[in-house]
């Protein structure tokens, strides 16, 4: 594998060639390959990059049909080999010794992107004077020496006006583009706005050269010094309708107001661009031969930008005469722009209202059974969910299976936090939730088709607060799959009719695990009740969990194996709790705390009581060291058991003798 591969797109440019490929054939650094895509050429560049092909066998020789710089970028993104891809204009060139100096910060810092600066030449002095304003526009005055993520980088770049968005400025990791799924968007200019952009919001590991790395030629016929028109405007416009549809579920929210200042530029460009075009016959052509979403947002975002601006009212007069030309020459397609605007109407209904169940899930280096949980959920019969993934900086591929599934289906709304733990991202989850109803699940189990559909049937059809439902246990290693009881304890739990809390009292506890993937949640009754999850490195859950079958009035369960919920993997919490042996006492200590300042320990103290005896004796004997076995019980035994309320009881209060007899012989009491 080579080091970098540089990658140049080359359409008609035989008087600039041979400097562009010498400036990377004679680079210091020897192990690249270098991509030359002849994209229709009808001059004599074709002859030119063949016969460096033959010279150096570094040297890729790409011939398609003219179809584009970004899919001739694209193309030779599919047959890269090196570690860092560069793309190079093929009438640009790159100073010396420049990509050597690349590679050892680049790879040095196992960087995702490393941005670097270009010095403007102008190939005459009359362009130079028009286009004054480049000459250091490409030159950061800043050094952004440091390794930032993408997101902070970008964010500090914009602060001070040196953000560029040029695909020709940066060296960024190959797998990085792949894992990513990151292309450039085919038949427009303005290409690199998206490519770039993607980089920054994903990039985990960014930094900056302070160095004028690359020699951009202006000239007359380039792209960059081109008559503006309609195409600049689309091409704008292009970028936002591929990017925001998910920028804000992915922008860490410190950010979220760099991007979106950004995006709004974008759109200002798109509109200045589009009023530059003052034929009105170019404009009605260019606008007929648009797909017709494409024509009917593109219009849209003309007219709503058109109207914030007093300068813009001629152009948006000749906008509505254009639409009543439309309608009235052509019916047909005027009649499908409003079966558009009807759908997107329909659309927003669905994101505001029509959201039935929230389902939420923590995802942290989970890339191995992501997938499998994943199209569970996709292939719910339920259609009206929105599925919640909130990423806890995963170091394996699982962010970006994330946001490939993001792309495919719009249902999914991902988000990213600093990692800390799963009670955390489901506080996250549930502050962006928009459903009736919510659940959480786990990122490596699978679900049953009708999970969704069952359970919100069952909360609507009996206004319940809180549904019970089943689940298998799935062995990982053997395969095999067995009931859970403790998710739904049918000794205690009415099924499939309405019962409160306090018809189980003593028992409340008891009913179910404090798993929060076996119960779906009214999502007014958590809120107006404020309860969150604890962020605990395991145990998060028990606070939620037990507080809220504390205070629900309406429970309604279900026997139903809804869940396949894998264990023996090794990469869950229960596997690591080792690692922190009283985070479940913490947990109960704060629902103790909770219960007596809403009046309704008293209440609940029996099945509280009789809860920990077994928690007690589940957690010290799954805890897989001495040590932590040791730290539990000394705890217990110096302070725990006040603290907790279970160190002076009456002992009629026992329901469970087996449990209570494990729980003395644990902490050796006679």
């Amino acid at each position: 594998m080579a080091k970098i591969s540089v990658i140049i797109p080359c359409f008609n440019v035989e008087n600039y060639l041979d400097e562009c490929v010498m400036s990377v054939i004679n680079q210091s650094l020897k192990d690249i390959e270098i991509i030359l895509v002849n994209d229709g050429s009808v001059d004599k560049t074709l002859k030119i990059i063949r016969k460096y092909e033959k010279k150096d066998n570094r040297v890729k020789v790409i011939d398609q049909k003219n179809q584009g710089l970004s899919a001739s970028r694209n193309h030779a993104l599919e047959l890269a080999t090196g570690e860092y891809i560069i793309f190079l204009d093929s009438d640009d060139y790159i100073s010396e010794g420049s990509l050597e100096e690349i590679y050892d910060k680049a790879s040095k810092n196992k960087l995702d992107v490393l941005y670097y600066d270009a010095d403007s030449f102008f190939e005459s002095e009359k362009l130079e004077q028009e286009k004054s304003e480049y000459k250091n526009y490409y030159k950061r005055k800043e050094e952004y020496s440091e390794v930032y993520s993408g997101q902070q980088l970008f964010s500090l770049m914009r602060n001070k006006g040196e953000y560029r968005a040029s695909a020709c400025m940066q060296a960024v990791k190959l797998d990085f583009i792949k894992n990513n799924k990151i292309k450039f968007i085919e038949g427009i200019i303005h290409e690199d706005e998206c490519y770039s952009l993607e980089v920054c919001l994903y990039a985990k590991k960014a930094s900056h050269l302070k160095k004028n790395i690359y020699m951009r030629r202006m000239r007359d016929d380039s792209i960059m010094t081109s008559t503006k028109s309609l195409k600049r405007s689309f091409g704008y416009f292009k970028t936002i309708t591929s990017i925001a549809t998910y920028i804000d579920s992915t922008v860490e929210e410190e950010y979220f107001n760099y991007f979106y200042n950004y995006i709004r530029s974008l759109q200002k460009s798109s509109v200045k661009y589009f009023i530059e075009c003052n034929n009105k016959k170019e404009i009605s052509n260019f606008i007929d031969n648009l797909s017709y979403m494409d024509r009917y947002f593109y219009k849209l975002m003309i007219e709503t930008l058109a109207d914030s601006e007093k300068k813009l009212k001629d152009k948006d007069n000749e906008i509505k005469k254009l639409n009543e030309k439309l309608k009235k020459q052509n019916s047909i397609k005027y009649l499908l722009k409003q079966r558009i605007k009807n759908k997107v109407k329909k659309i927003k209904k669905f994101i505001k209202k029509d959201i039935k169940i929230s389902v939420i899930i923590p995802v942290y280096n989970c890339e191995k059974y992501l997938k499998t949980c994943l199209d569970s959920l996709m292939n719910q019969t339920l259609k009206e969910i929105e599925i919640i993934c909130v990423d806890d900086e995963s170091s394996d591929k699982s962010y970006s299976i994330l946001k490939e599934y993001a792309k495919k289906d719009n249902r999914f709304r991902i988000y990213k936090q600093k990692h800390s733990n799963a009670g955390n991202a489901r506080n996250l989850g549930m502050k962006k939730a928009r459903g009736k109803y919510l659940l959480f699940l786990d990122s490596d189990d699978y679900f049953d088709k009708n999970l969704c559909l069952k359970t919100y049937t069952a909360a609507k059809n009996n206004n319940a607060e809180i549904v019970l439902f089943s689940a298998v246990k799935f062995n990982e290693q053997t395969k095999e799959k067995e009931k859970l009881h403790v998710l739904l304890d049918k000794a205690v739990v009415p099924l499939n009719e309405i019962y409160s809390s306090d018809s189980i009292a003593p028992y409340l506890y008891k009913s179910s695990s404090s798993a929060p993937w076996s119960k779906l949640f009214e999502k007014k009754f958590i809120d107006k009740n404020n309860i969150k999850f604890q962020s605990l490195p395991n145990s998060n859950d028990v606070f939620f969990t037990r507080l809220s079958f504390s205070l629900a009035k309406r429970f309604y369960a279900i026997d139903e194996k809804l869940v396949n919920y894998r264990v023996n993997h090794g990469t869950n919490t229960q596997a690591c709790k080792h690692r922190e042996p009283l985070a479940f006492i913490n947990a109960y200590l704060k629902l103790k705390k909770e219960l007596e300042k809403r009046n309704l320990f008293d209440k609940y103290y029996q099945s509280y009581l009789n809860t920990l005896f077994c928690e007690i004796t589940y957690n010290y004997n799954s805890t897989n060291t001495e040590e932590a076995k040791m730290k539990i019980v000394k705890y217990l035994k110096d302070k725990g058991l006040k603290e907790l309320g279970i160190d002076n009881f009456d002992k009629k209060l026992i329901y469970e003798e087996k449990k209570y007899n494990d729980f003395c012989k644990i902490l050796d009491i006679k």
